[in-house]
């Protein structure tokens, strides 16, 4: 073996100098991925590829080997510094302005509004005897029109943030393709920012298959909303079928919130229990009513019994929920026959020629998982199988491609990743909803001051103002900061209060549920006490007062339940009593928050939601004495 030469440190500057040449030259250009390179085979294409690289600018990497791990990942939108900047100087600058309750009613045909461009891309006409090169240089050509077209019409102002990966929405065709039943998952807090009517219009009329909304999640908000939310989709898409789901199990211990103090402590569950009694009962009965005899489904009644039996219930008697989310079954319990004649489908406008495949082939049924980032989709699966068979995250986009799973020999499971609809609905909502990832935000401080807007954060995490003037105004850029010193988070080289890591940390209790900001249909602070009083809130309450469901109960992010008694909302009544936003309690101390997650980060622990006083003290620090 030669002796080795030394290496001056003149000859590691210029190595390391042509490195970075190297690697300047090569980011300069937006990397092309798989499918874009394959769309200059033809002429258009390419033209169209130039205009849309020169018009969006979607940061993506670039990887020259076989397997490129970088294919499925979520693609938005890449924001201008100068953009990124003035939302900064906003932040410092601007205070904070309560908004009153019915701000937050939202109205699916402002978000998305049907008929316009924002309709989902759809997959072009295909043959069997296309080769894969002409396949994947027809679907890119098509789907870089339909961003152009997108663009051009609302600009990029105007638009959310949207998924630009053609892989992505690769995925989601193949699981409509193959499924039977499809089933779109919503976060019931946000559930107008989770449906697509495009979708649906896609399923139901083109491709004449049923579909089934979950609103997922409805221990995060109260009965009147769940109740609300299903009567407002019934009306608006009568051919839909909708089912209460919640992944949280039966034999949790809750908080009993009459006392205000001096509660006991109380443990996390040592193993996730994923066997869920909300759910599965009702989405078994809408399937039966779909497939009729065409499927057995005995042996998933009979998994279900077992599921229910070990959490000490039966499922013999029908619940309140499936009475309350099902309907009556007068209209609901039709065979798929009956209900492909019931609707009036239009016919499609030949550009899309989906290829038709036998319903309930081999006497199975496939049921596909669709929907947004992180409403739940694979922890619905995880529930409804019993046992984690799924991978989860709180993180966005944590599922790259879609996935199947034998629930029974006569039943399968189609698990899709993510993807974001576009839409017209404000990107903080987007990033509050855990539609966008929260390490990919740029700029938090504006997602804080909306939800700060919306929910008294001074009051729930007992700030005190960095300036120490209680009645100075409060900015979000001063509720980040006002974080960072109570959880002593510091930069690493001035020690300076570490604002932006502070912001994340509020965005991810937000996404988490901990600091719960939910929307309301059209018209519900006018017809609150209507809601109250109605039959789908009284089923579900029953189920709560009964102890078929413990709700109301919030868990963090690595699924350990918090036990809140209440939710963490927003109520039209705080707003006389918090116009100085100065809600800082003496009780409260810094050091109390003295948990640290898997990242290194403080997060609160699970002894400070011991007591309840009001909707924002749920992340309130109480003493135990």
């Amino acid at each position: 073996m030669p002796r080795k030469k030394p290496y001056s440190g003149k000859q590691k500057k210029q190595q390391l100098k042509e490195k970075r040449t190297k690697k300047g030259s090569s980011d300069h250009h937006l990397t092309k991925s798989k499918w874009q390179k394959s769309a200059t085979n033809s002429e258009d294409s390419a033209r169209e590829e130039t205009s849309l690289n020169s018009s969006l600018k979607v940061q993506t990497a670039e990887n020259t080997s076989k397997y490129n791990p970088e294919r499925y990942r979520l693609n938005f939108r890449l924001e201008s510094r100068s953009e990124i900047e003035r939302r900064k100087h906003e932040a410092q600058t601007k205070p904070i302005q309560f908004v009153p309750e019915n701000v937050l009613e939202a109205n699916i045909k402002e978000i998305y509004q049907p008929g316009s461009e924002l309709d989902m891309p759809k997959r072009p006409n295909w043959s069997y005897k296309m080769s894969k090169e002409q396949l994947e240089s027809r679907e890119a050509s098509y789907f870089q029109k339909y961003l152009n077209e997108i663009y051009n019409k609302f600009g990029d102002q105007n638009l959310s943030y949207f998924e630009h990966n053609l892989e992505t929405w690769r995925q989601l065709w193949r699981v409509l393709e193959m499924s039977d039943v499809v089933v779109m998952v919503t976060d019931v807090r946000h559930p107008v920012l989770h449906f697509s009517p495009a979708l649906y219009e896609h399923v139901v009329v083109e491709l004449k298959k049923p579909l089934i909304l979950v609103l997922n999640k409805i221990d995060l908000v109260p009965a009147c909303v769940v109740a609300a939310w299903t009567s407002y989709f019934k009306s608006l898409f009568p051919h839909l079928h909708v089912v209460w789901f919640t992944s949280f199990p039966s034999d949790t211990r809750r908080l009993n919130a009459k006392k205000q103090e001096s509660l006991p402590k109380r443990l996390a569950p040592k193993k996730r229990i994923y066997t869920t009694q909300i759910g599965p009962k009702e989405l078994l009965h809408i399937c039966q009513s779909i497939c009729g005899d065409k499927v057995d489904m005995s042996s998933w009644e009979d998994k279900i019994e077992q599921d229910l039996g070990k959490l000490g219930f039966s499922s013999n008697d029908t619940s309140p929920a499936h009475q309350a989310s099902c309907g009556d079954g007068s209209d609901k319990h039709k065979t798929l026959t009956e209900n492909q004649q019931a609707l009036n489908y239009e016919s499609g406008d030949g550009e899309i020629d989906t290829k038709k495949t036998e319903a309930f082939e081999d006497g199975k049924l496939t049921i596909g998982f669709v929907g947004h980032p992180n409403v739940g989709k694979s922890s619905l699966m995880n529930g409804l199988i019993g046992r984690k068979v799924v991978s989860t995250s709180v993180t966005p986009g944590h599922t790259k491609y879609f996935q199947t799973y034998f629930l029974t020999p006569t039943v399968k499971l189609c698990d899709s990743p993510g993807l974001v609809f576009p839409s017209l609905i404000d990107k903080q909502q987007q990033v509050l909803s855990g539609i966008y990832p929260v390490a990919q935000v740029r700029e938090p401080y504006t997602p804080v001051g909306y939800l700060a807007s919306r929910l008294n954060l001074v009051n729930i995490l007992r700030l005190k103002h960095p300036s120490s003037d209680a009645s100075e105004k409060w900015t979000p850029w001063d509720i980040s900061e006002a974080w960072a010193n109570q959880r002593n988070y510091k930069t690493a080289k001035a020690a300076r209060p570490d604002v932006y890591r502070a912001a994340n940390s509020i965005l991810r209790m937000a996404v988490d549920g901990r600091l719960c900001m939910y929307m309301r249909p059209p018209k519900f602070a006018e017809e609150k006490g209507i809601w109250e009083q109605h039959e789908n809130t009284v089923g579900l309450l029953t189920l709560r007062t009964t102890g078929h469901f413990h709700g109301n109960i919030a868990c963090d992010s690595d699924g350990r339940p918090l036990y809140l008694e209440d939710f963490v909302g927003y109520s039209s009544e705080s707003i006389a009593d918090s116009n100085s936003m100065s809600g800082f309690s003496e009780d409260s101390d810094p050091e109390d928050y003295d948990t640290d997650d898997t990242d290194g980060n403080k997060t609160l622990d699970q002894d400070d939601f011991d007591v309840m006083e009001n909707k924002f003290s749920a992340l309130a620090m109480m003493d135990d004495e």
